[in-house]
C-alpha cells in the first residue's frame, strides 16, 4: 500500500509500505477514503510540532470503509460499513480515564502525532476507536466530525445555550466549528478575525455578528454586538498570546474564558482582574465520544453549513502540493482534503 510520510520538515515522500493485517480480536481493518489536513498537521509540517518525530504520517481526520474485522470487532462492525476514527490512544486507568475524560488521559497518544496517521491507504485500530458513520453522514461529513468535535466541546465547556452572550476570537477552522455549534445551541454568537475571507465564510453559515478587528478594537466589537448587556463567555480559538491578555482585559466580572487555541509560550495576564472579578479560565482538550455523536446529530438534522467547507482536494501522491498550497500566505480555506481512494 501507499503512504505518504513526513521524514523531515518541508519534505513528504510517497512510499510503498507492507498491508496492515488483523491480528487481535478487537482490530478493525479499513481502507482510507479521505483525510483532512488539520492545523497541528501543518505545524508539524512546518517542524514546530514539539512531539512530532521524523519520519511520520501524518492525518487524523479520516473517513474510511472497513475491510476486516477481528471476530469481537463482527458484533459491531461489518466488511462495508462507513466509519471514522476517534484518534486518541489512552491507557484507561489513569485518574482523568477513570472520570471519562480520556480526552486528558495522562498517557495519551495521538494518531498521526505519536502514532502514525490516515495519509495511507490503508489502517488498523482497535474498535474501541472506531465509529460508524450514521444513516445519511456523507464522506465528507465523516471526515469533518473529528475538527467539528473539538467545536462541540468548547461550546460544550463554554456553556453555549439559549440566549448567552459567546464571543469567538478566531474564525478559522475550529473557530468556525464552535461558532456554528454554540449557534445551534441557541447561542448569540460573535466572531472575529483580521481576515475579510473567514469573517465572510462564517456570515456564509449564518452567523449574523462578524467583525475584523483590525478596524475595531475587541470591546468596540463586543459593545457593538451586545451593548450593555456584554458577554457571557469570551472563546479563544486563534492561540494568539497578545489577542488573550486582550480577552481578560474585555471580560467583564462573572464572565468566563475558555481556551481553545493552543499557545507556543507562557503568557502573563492581569490575575487581579480575573480573581477580585471571579472571571473563570476554562480549558479544551480535543473531546470525547459524545461530541462525536452531537455533532452526527447536528448533521443529521441539518443544523451546520458545511457547504464550501472544504476549499480544496487533492490526491494522496500530491499531499506535497497540498502542505505546500496551505503554507502559501494567501491561502485562506476551512479544509483542505486528501482523496486517499
Amino acid at each position: 500500500m501507499k503512504a505518504a510520510v513526513l521524514t523531515a520538515p518541508y519534505e513528504i515522500t510517497v512510499e510503498k509500505r507492507g498491508m496492515p493485517q488483523i491480528q487481535g480480536p478487537q482490530d478493525v481493518l479499513f481502507k482510507i477514503l479521505q483525510t483532512g489536513i488539520c492545523g497541528s498537521d501543518m505545524l508539524a509540517f512546518r517542524g514546530g510540532h514539539k512531539t512530532v518525530q521524523y519520519p511520520r504520517v501524518l492525518g487524523h481526520e479520516c473517513v474510511g470503509e472497513v475491510v476486516a474485522v477481528g471476530y469481537e470487532a463482527e458484533k459491531k462492525f461489518l466488511p462495508g460499513d462507513l466509519v471514522t476514527v476517534q484518534p486518541q490512544l489512552i491507557c484507561g486507568t489513569c485518574y482523568p480515564c477513570r472520570h471519562g475524560r480520556i480526552n486528558v488521559c495522562t498517557h495519551k497518544k495521538f494518531m498521526g502525532i505519536n502514532e502514525d496517521g490516515f495519509f495511507t491507504e490503508y489502517y488498523k485500530c482497535n474498535q474501541f476507536n472506531i465509529v460508524k458513520l450514521p444513516q445519511g453522514v456523507t464522506h465528507d461529513m465523516g471526515m469533518l466530525v473529528e475538527p467539528f468535535a473539538v467545536g462541540a466541546n468548547a461550546a460544550e465547556r463554554a456553556g453555549a445555550e439559549q440566549g448567552k452572550n459567546i464571543v469567538i476570537v478566531g474564525a478559522g477552522t475550529i473557530g468556525n466549528c464552535t461558532a456554528q455549534i454554540a449557534v445551534a445551541r441557541g447561542a448569540n454568537v460573535l466572531i472575529t478575525d483580521i481576515k475579510d475571507g473567514r469573517l465572510q465564510y462564517a456570515q456564509d453559515c449564518g452567523i449574523k455578528n462578524c467583525c475584523n478587528t483590525n478596524r475595531v478594537s475587541l470591546a468596540q466589537a463586543i459593545d457593538g454586538a451586545f451593548g450593555s448587556a456584554g458577554a457571557d463567555v469570551l472563546i479563544d480559538c486563534c492561540g494568539i498570546p497578545e489577542m488573550l491578555q486582550n480577552m481578560v482585559c474585555c471580560a467583564q466580572n462573572a464572565s468566563r474564558i475558555v481556551l481553545v487555541g493552543t499557545y507556543g509560550r507562557d503568557i502573563l495576564m492581569n490575575m487581579t482582574h480575573l480573581q477580585r472579578g471571579e472571571i473563570d479560565i476554562i480549558s479544551v482538550m480535543q473531546y470525547v465520544r459524545r461530541h462525536y455523536l452531537q455533532v452526527f446529530d447536528l448533521m443529521q438534522r441539518g443544523k451546520l453549513h458545511l457547504e464550501g467547507f472544504i476549499g480544496a482536494r487533492f490526491p494522496l501522491s500530491g499531499l506535497q502540493q497540498a502542505f505546500d498550497y496551505l503554507h502559501e500566505p494567501n491561502t485562506d480555506v476551512m479544509k483542505v482534503a486528501i482523496m486517499v481512494q
